[in-house]
């Protein structure tokens, strides 16, 4: 007896660390086609969520298509915090991308119920040699990711429903399961699991694998999927730590509609019952005959999912502003909420281009000005050792981006206006000053921020000296970065020269620091030759950003 309990007990975790193995297979294709999409979708999924918002309806579609492509309602939550934070999208806006979300999360079930698992081998190696072959074309190497993501999906289920598949014949299995034919149970399984690995599609895929390996009914699919629904706010709350108080109200409206949700379609899994059956199980198997013909569990299961997120949605949507208005009594927000954008730019100008073109002028003024604020607390991370710093200056990027996006839209419409040809050298002179402003921002977030966190994470610290230099580099392209605003701000033409004939001696000065650092790590300087990399990453980026100072200064001086 002893020796059988043994061997069943080896074999349980044997097949636990193969079920792990697979498990991993199918996140990491989902996180896959996640990164795959997103980089096709690139800033685009950002500038959809501002401007497609404008209404409940296309808040609903723009949540559910968002979420369709990164493949997490998480993500496009923490999305939706951020550009709430930054003051790009009210509360208002985002609770209809919210409840889209929750759909469009459901499209990975969708697809892991076209059940063709045995070809994941073949769609995952063709997505590697699309890929492989198109190295130098970005957007076909990303198409091949997104094939290879959308086979690996494929390979983890099938691996996970055949290691399931000896469960339906292990009674102890079995009898735990027999469990979740309460739906408290399986809600709670669902909650805890989804939880653990962040991911609702996730749990749902396990579910359908589990399902097609005969080991779960319908009635205990389904039960799970809710709880994985309220699991899955738990990265958007999480994401809201530390952000405005706008942002947390997100994560709260988040965590209400999922819990709506799922109160909503528990009496019909457990009390209204025909000849016994709970209703929805009913309505799930209907439907599902109706619109997909003789379709197994898999889809079944999907299909259950989707409804109870769009039934869910169809009758909370026409409840919106009352529940803004429960919201706002519930949790105020501090100031009356204004979406961030342009304040110079107005569309009554456009018909007379020489103000428009001042106009335009000051809002890149005001965009120089929140990379000035980026620039200057790059340092301040670097002193205060505060990775929240991280956050505020990438916020700050963003709203860099938005007026960017709207100064050449609204510069380019001045463009159809008859421009004198003083006009038209001004309108080509504050497209390239604004395309130099916004790739500055860019330098901050993306490689500046990179690196701090790097330093920080890693708890690196500069030598003393080293730091010093960092200090006088930065200084001085923070001092060149003003003085060119304060030309593009006056159309100070001398100003300008001068920030161009001090690029040179910048040049020098960094030939200069560099020699030092280098020296210092010859001397065995051990802070020195920890953060060597870092060290000149850091000098590099800040040469990068004074290099677009000076073309700003050029354009301002006619040399372009």
């Amino acid at each position: 007896m002893f020796g059988v309990n043994t061997s069943e007990h080896f074999w349980m975790v044997w097949l636990f660390v193969k079920l792990t193995g697979g498990l991993g297979i199918f996140l990491f294709g989902m996180f896959y086609l996640n990164d795959a999409l997103q980089k096709i979708a690139g800033k685009r999924l950002r500038n959809m969520l501002i401007s497609m918002t404008r209404s409940p309806w296309r808040g609903l579609g723009t949540g559910i298509f968002a979420t369709a492509l990164n493949q997490s309602s998480s993500a496009t939550t923490a999305l939706e915090v951020s550009l709430v934070s930054a003051g790009l999208l009210t509360f208002y806006q985002t609770m209809a991308v919210t409840m889209g979300a929750e759909i469009g999360s459901t499209v990975t079930a969708q697809l892991v119920a076209f059940n063709i698992a045995d070809a994941g081998i073949l769609i995952a190696g063709a997505g590697f040699f699309i890929a492989f072959a198109a190295q130098h074309n970005k957007k076909i190497k990303y198409i091949g990711d997104t094939i290879t993501g959308i086979g690996l999906l494929f390979l983890g289920i099938m691996i996970m429903a055949d290691l399931l598949a000896p469960l339906k014949g292990y009674q102890p299995f079995m009898e735990m399961m027999q469990h979740t034919a309460n739906p408290l149970y399986g809600i709670f399984i669902g909650f805890a699991f989804t939880f653990l690995i962040h991911s609702s599609g996730a749990t749902s895929g396990i579910v359908i694998a589990m399902a097609l390996a005969g080991a779960i009914t319908l009635e205990q699919a389904i039960p799970i999927n809710l709880g994985a629904m309220i699991g899955t706010c738990v990265t958007a709350v999480m994401s809201a730590i530390g952000r405005s108080r706008e942002g947390k109200r997100v994560a709260i409206w988040h965590v209400i509609h999922q819990t709506a949700g799922v109160v909503l379609a528990l009496p019909f899994i457990t009390l209204l019952k025909i000849n016994g059956d709970p209703v929805w199980f009913i309505f799930v198997k209907w439907f599902t005959r109706q619109f997909f013909g003789a379709a197994g569990i898999a889809r079944q299961i999907a299909m259950g999912h989707t409804l109870i997120s769009l039934i869910s949605t169809l009758v909370f949507l026409p409840l919106l502003p009352m529940m803004n208005r429960l919201l706002n009594a519930l949790y105020p927000p501090k100031d009356e909420e204004k979406p961030f954008g342009p304040i110079y730019i107005e569309e009554g100008l456009l018909s007379e281009p020489a103000i428009a073109m001042e106009q335009a002028r000051k809002e890149i003024v005001r965009q120089g000005e929140l990379v000035q604020e980026m620039l200057r607390e790059t340092l301040e991370i670097f002193e205060t050792q505060n990775l929240k710093l991280c956050d505020t200056v990438s916020l700050k990027d963003i709203r860099v981006d938005a007026l960017h996006a709207a100064i050449v839209h609204y510069l380019s419409r001045v463009s159809q206006e008859q421009l004198s040809e003083p006009l038209a050298e001004m309108q080509v002179k504050l497209l390239y000053i604004t395309a130099d402003i916004e790739e500055i921002g860019d330098i901050i977030d993306k490689n500046i921020v990179a690196i701090s966190r790097k330093k920080l994470e890693n708890k690196l610290w500069f030598s003393e000296a080293g730091w010093q230099d960092i200090i006088e580099l930065h200084g001085y392209v923070l001092s060149q970065f003003s003085d060119v605003l304060t030309a593009l701000r006056n159309w100070d033409v001398p100003l300008s020269a001068r920030v161009i004939e001090d690029k040179h001696s910048l040049s020098r000065r960094v030939h200069e620091l560099r020699r030092k650092h280098i020296e210092r790590i010859s001397q065995g300087v051990q802070d020195t030759i920890e953060t060597a990399g870092i060290h000149q990453d850091l000098i590099d980026q800040l040469k990068h950003i004074n290099s677009h100072t000076a073309s700003i200064a050029g354009a301002i001086h006619g040399r372009i």
